[in-house]
Formats: C-alpha cells, structure tokens, sequence
C-alpha cells in the first residue's frame, strides 16, 4: 500500500467525522438554547483543518532529515547502486526510521487537530481570532524560539 494511498484515505475519513460533526451542529443551531454549542462546534471542527496542515508542515523538515539519513545510512553500509539491501543493519535502521517518521507524524497531525479545535471553539464562542491565535502553544514557542535567535 503506497503511503499517499493511506493517507487520502484517512483524510477521506476525517473528513466524513468532520460532516457528521457539522450535521450535528446544524442540528443544535436549530434551537436557541444549543445554538451557541453548535456554532462552537461548527468553527472548532472547521479550525482542525488549518491546524492539521500546518503542524503537518511544520513536521516536514523532521521528516526529511530522518529519511535522509536513514537513506545515507544505507549508502555508507551498502555503497553500490543496489536497490536491495542484504544487511540486517541497514533493514532495521529503515525499519526504525519508518516507524518514527510515521508516529511523528501522526503525532503532529493530533497536535494540530487539537490546537486547531482550541482556536475554533473560542472563536465560535465569540473570541477574537487574533488573541486566540497568540495565546495557543506553538505561537508561544515559536515567538520565544524567535527571541532567541535574535539574541
């Protein structure tokens, strides 16, 4: 199974959650008394999405670097222009770098979803976006990474 199969596949079913959360919050804006939980959760869900993309982005680098260097790894072990390896040092160190790329990024990706949710369930409650957006914890990190840099 090629990995861009199964990640269209898991966004085709998130976003199948995602319309059955929106149904939902249809269904409480109907009413007066729920209307504010549904407008919450039609922004908070709406917000995953953002979310997800860019901490997926921003895991990219990682990515890249791992894979890399499992890929050199390989090259300095195995010199040649085998496809194949034959050392069991060299399939493990792949295995292991597959195996991290893969939960980092999905750990990223429930990150985002979860920084996403915070930011569109304050907004839909009637939260300033530019004040919730500062207040998440990447923001923070990032400004803070930023300072030190400069200093």
């Amino acid at each position: 199974m090629s990995p861009l199969f199964g990640y269209v596949m898991a966004f085709m079913g998130w976003t199948l959650v995602a319309v059955l959360i929106w149904i939902v919050a249809a269904i409480l804006s109907v009413r007066r008394r729920t209307r504010r939980v549904g407008r919450c959760l039609l922004w908070a869900m709406a917000a995953t999405y953002p979310g997800v993309v860019v901490c997926q982005i921003m895991a990219a680098p990682v990515i890249v670097v791992v894979l890399g260097a499992a890929w050199l790894f390989w090259r300095i072990v195995e010199p040649g222009a085998a496809t194949t390896s034959s050392s069991p040092v060299v399939e493990a160190v792949s295995l292991v770098a597959a195996l991290f790329v893969m939960c980092f990024f999905c750990v990223m990706s429930f990150i985002g979803f979860y920084q996403g949710w915070r930011v569109g369930w304050a907004y839909g409650c009637g939260g300033q976006l530019s004040n919730i957006v500062e207040a998440t914890a990447p923001v923070r990190w990032f400004r803070t990474l930023l300072r030190r840099l400069r200093a």
